[in-house]
């Protein structure tokens, strides 16, 4: 990546400052949905369970958005390229706006599951997209000021998405965490729809269409791979030959595709792109930027209920260190970014804030006082910030127009593929290690006798003080300890960032 300042050149369609504001507004409004709903389910699933049943496939209320989200980013950046990225962003809101009335109205756990699918399916336009117009409406030199504004606002609404959904369901319903979408969505499309209306639409070329066989290799491919993520270790051990299946199919499908994309005219995903250092250094960026931020959007509210003994709508109000972290940090970085034109520092910055959130998130436990945690979350909170606005102007200023959409959802499709392998690792890691902790803290037969129950009450944490002292504060030691394990990996994710950023040019 170079170091030099962006260029001055025009964007695609010149509008004024007003213009822009109620563009960027409109955004927002999409970005910000897409970022709540990743995470305001969690503090709901208890309630969901209570009242659809089907807790042996709770989890997957959760995963199926993620993983439609990730699958389906790189196909709206292909299709914002060949149909217009306006028309795309719209249909991406009335599908997830769709996807929420379904999730409300949903009458058992299969249907909920599956309204989620759809929720991600729009989610993955929505992030994608929503940076793709941005590099259509605003100059290179001033991407950096914006992409700051989206970047902050996509961060802070997936750490008060716990928040919400909390107080939705305790006040209202666990239904109303999705009705709440549908008059924010619509608010979203009429803004839109007009501020957008002037953009010029990509020329038609002949012959361009849809690659249906390579979007179809892709989608099967990850998906496969993210089933046996998700899968392995928890559903099924990890040498099971359902997962060794899983993998092994995932390899296949991939190589298939690479195969594919390489002799197809009009690629989904020009693998050409990778051989731009940029594209290349900032995709591996953004996958270890999500392998690494979702630990401080899981699992520092999990510490704080389980190992801290703190309520769930409270552990949501107290990660609000971590959103001002965010918000002091991406909006500044941005407008820094576009005043100077320089952006090669943020990369070591960043994640430099990340190891050290994440080593001292190692050194926390049940004695460590809240104002001690609230520091960390701010350092992890600002290194999410610093890193939320570079990415994607580097990479929008270093490939052609006609691919600025396909390669900026290259950069979100990896980010989200980041989060959803870093949460199924990570959840892997955490079960493996709770179950072993538990059979060296708790007296012989005793968590054998508790078995998945354990993991439940960990779902649960307001369960955990009827138990008996010494099982109680053996859970919350296993707890403890299984956590520390899991931040252990963002350290080695976040050090890997580290390195690699210093490889950009």
């Amino acid at each position: 990546m170079h170091d030099a300042p962006p260029s001055d050149a025009p964007a695609t369609v010149e509008l004024g400052h007003r213009q822009i504001l109620v563009v960027v507004g409109g955004l927002l409004t999409g970005m910000a949905l897409a970022g709540l709903d990743g995470t305001i389910v969690s503090p709901s699933l208890p309630t969901i369970v209570g009242d659809l049943g089907g807790l042996e496939s709770i989890t997957w209320v959760v995963s199926a958005y993620l993983l439609f989200e990730t699958v389906t980013t790189p196909l709206y950046g292909k299709l914002g390229d060949l149909f217009g990225r306006p028309t795309m962003f719209r249909v991406a809101i009335v599908i997830f706006v769709g996807g929420s009335m379904l999730c409300g109205l949903a009458q058992n756990l299969p249907m909920l599951v599956a309204f989620r699918a759809v929720q991600g399916i729009g989610a993955g336009g929505l992030m994608s997209t929503a940076f793709a117009v941005m590099g259509d409406v605003i100059p290179p030199r001033q991407r950096g000021r914006y992409t700051g504004y989206l970047g902050s606002v996509f961060a802070v609404t997936s750490v008060v998405g716990p928040l919400v959904g909390g107080y939705l369901t305790e006040q209202l319903s666990w239904r109303w965490i999705f009705y709440v979408n549908v008059p924010v969505g619509i608010v979203a499309l009429v803004v839109t729809s007009r501020s957008l209306r002037g953009l010029v639409k990509p020329a038609r070329v002949p012959g361009r269409r849809i690659d249906v066989v390579g979007a179809g290799l892709l989608v099967s491919g990850i998906g496969t791979l993210l089933l046996g993520l998700e899968w392995g270790g928890t559903e099924h051990p990890w040498g099971s030959p359902l997962i060794l299946g899983l993998f092994a199919a995932a390899l296949v499908v991939l190589g298939a595709f690479v195969v594919w994309e390489r002799r197809v005219d009009d690629p989904v995903l020009p693998l050409r792109l990778f051989r731009n250092d940029v594209v290349t250094v900032a995709g591996i960026m953004s996958f270890l930027a999500g392998v690494t931020m979702y630990v401080g959007m899981i699992y520092i509210p999990l510490f704080l209920q389980v190992v801290k003994d703190v309520s769930v709508s409270r552990s949501g109000l107290l990660v609000t260190p971590m959103m001002l972290g965010v918000l002091l940090a991406a909006i500044p970085t941005g407008r820094l970014i576009s005043r100077t034109g320089r952006y090669k520092f943020t990369g070591p910055l960043g994640f430099g804030l990340l190891l050290l959130g994440a080593v001292l998130l190692v050194g926390t436990g049940a004695g460590t006082p809240l104002w001690a945690i609230f520091a960390v979350m701010a350092v992890f909170g600002t290194g999410i910030g610093v890193l939320s606005p570079p990415l994607t102007v580097a990479v929008q200023n270093a490939v052609a127009r006609s691919d600025l959409g396909v390669a900026t959802a290259n950069t979100m499709f990896l980010r989200n593929l980041g989060g959803a392998v870093g949460i199924a690792v990570y959840g892997a890691v955490f079960s493996s290690r709770l179950a072993g902790e538990l059979v060296a803290r708790l007296p012989g037969g005793v968590a054998a006798d508790l078995g998945d129950d354990v993991t439940d009450l960990v779902r649960q944490p307001s369960a955990i003080a009827a138990l008996p002292d010494p099982i109680e504060a053996a859970v919350r030691g296993a707890t403890q300890a299984s956590v520390h394990a899991v931040f252990l990996g963002a350290v080695v994710a976040a050090a890997l960032g580290i390195v690699v950023s210093l490889r950009l040019r």
